[in-house]
């Protein structure tokens, strides 16, 4: 009797043993950075880099913000956050636990630094409600003081008083000595839309040269495309690590952006942003159709898309147009296959058929030229531009010539690396349109993807 007592007790404790390794198992997954990646205190660009990983770098994932976007990992003993769009995760990322940051917008040691106060960390747009929807009062410097009042019920923006005025700003862009989420809850004033005036020195059209061939074909793909079902405020991303990365449009989605001369553009970033395009609005959006690495070959192919989300017999590209249903694509692949030696007539192939299938799908497909390859490959990218700009023609489709938009910037706004955009590295802030951050890559890459989403909106979406 003692022995079957002995014995049940045993078994008792190895299923408890496993039940809870088992758990455990579900609440870890296993990732590795499909490019550079830094390695962050926090879940935003904000947040300090705590150390850069390579590419193919393992790392153990634990947590995720609600919104998917950014997950909180393990490497080498040490806990931190890297964008989910610069992880291959293995398993499903909704199995693991919503972990938010005790604030969302970074925090002082005030122990370390006794001087630290309550400020903006770098340019913030002040206004009069919790939203980009609501107008700017000011734009303030970096290192303005503010004094905390209370925050929205999402603790991503934070309500402040400066020099006796109250307004709003956006969480990420502020130094705080207590957590945010501490602060009381405030409500947003009513929302009223006033018209944006056009500073006389910009205009309210696109810069000649940055984007060309938007007339009757694209409204004619756009009508093809709501028969279809797909959404009018709603785009695509397609392209690689350029464009994958939290440096490309994802400022602009979640409060980061400062017009500074381009307010015209702010009906555009209000149009594209309230519909969630599928993990967000347009401009954060984790696209289906992007991977650092990829050709112009890789988003065409089958199985290579998302496992569980894409079906067995699509190409990512196909798959993230059926899911997202979108009215246009920004799309910009070719970098790699420069770097990989692809010849041009398989380049102009694959390019051909990314057009092809968005025309088939009513998506209006805007064909990017490349940046400049500053590593001795200079003379394939103007080959490949070439090849673009002729395809533009040929379809009758948008063309928005990035290239030209590069030249005169110091190193033809490329990074160090020689193919990348360049971006600010002391403040990663590339949704800020100052003079001083128009000098970068990635501000310009922006700023031009607003200008062409803005003329597709006037002229044809919204016709």
């Amino acid at each position: 009797m003692r022995l079957r007592f002995v014995i049940l007790c045993l078994l008792g404790l190895f299923f408890i043993n496993t039940s809870i390794l088992h758990a455990q198992d579900e609440a870890v997954l296993t990732a590795t950075t499909n490019d550079v990646a830094n390695f962050r205190a926090g879940p935003e660009l904000t947040y300090s880099i705590i150390t850069t990983l390579d590419a193919g770098t393992t790392v153990l994932v634990d947590g995720r913000r609600s919104d998917n976007l950014w997950l909180r990992v393990n490497y080498n003993g040490q806990q931190g956050w890297i964008f989910a769009g610069l992880l291959d995760v293995q398993g499903n990322i909704e199995s693991l636990p919503i972990v938010e940051s005790a604030t969302i917008g970074a925090t002082t040691n005030t122990s370390a630094n006794p001087e630290a106060r309550d400020a903006t960390r770098v340019v913030a747009n002040f206004r009069t409600g919790p939203s980009t929807a609501y107008s700017i009062i000011a734009t303030l410097p970096a290192n303005t003081p503010l004094v905390l009042m209370g925050r929205n019920a999402e603790s991503t923006w934070v309500q402040v008083s400066v020099d006796g005025q109250t307004g709003w700003i956006f969480a990420s862009l502020i130094t705080t000595l207590q957590p945010i989420r501490e602060l009381p809850i405030q409500e947003a004033p009513p929302l009223t839309v006033n018209n944006v005036s056009v500073p006389a020195s910009v205009g309210n059209s696109a810069p000649t040269g940055i984007i060309s061939g938007i007339g009757a074909r694209a409204t004619q793909i756009f009508r093809a495309g709501q028969t279809l079902g797909n959404r009018a405020d709603v785009f695509s991303k397609v392209g690689d690590s350029i464009s994958t990365n939290p440096l490309f449009l994802y400022p602009v989605g979640v409060g980061g952006l400062v017009l500074d001369a381009y307010a015209y553009l702010q009906p555009t970033v209000e149009y594209f942003s309230k519909t969630p395009a599928r993990t967000h609005n347009s401009f954060a959006n984790e696209s289906l159709a992007v991977r650092s690495g990829w050709t112009s070959g890789d988003v065409l192919a089958v199985g290579n898309g998302a496992s569980g989300i894409c079906l067995a017999d699509e190409s990512p590209l196909v798959c993230e147009y059926r899911v997202t249903k979108p009215a246009v694509a920004l799309i910009m692949l070719g970098t790699n296959d420069v770097l990989r030696g692809i010849d041009s007539a398989t380049y102009r192939a694959n390019m051909q058929a990314i057009i092809t299938t968005s025309i088939n799908m009513g998506v209006i497909p805007v064909i990017s030229t490349l940046p400049d390859n500053l590593n001795g490959q200079g003379q394939r990218v103007l080959e490949f531009n070439a090849i673009l700009r002729s395809l533009a023609v040929a379809n009758g489709i948008p063309l928005w010539d990035y290239w030209a938009a590069l030249q005169g910037l110091p190193s033809s706004g490329i990074s160090s690396d020689g193919y990348h955009p360049s971006f600010d590295p002391a403040t990663g802030q590339t949704g800020v349109f100052t003079p001083q951050y128009m000098q970068y890559g990635y501000n310009v890459r922006n700023y031009t993807a607003l200008v062409v989403l803005d003329t597709l909106r006037r002229q044809v979406l919204e016709r």
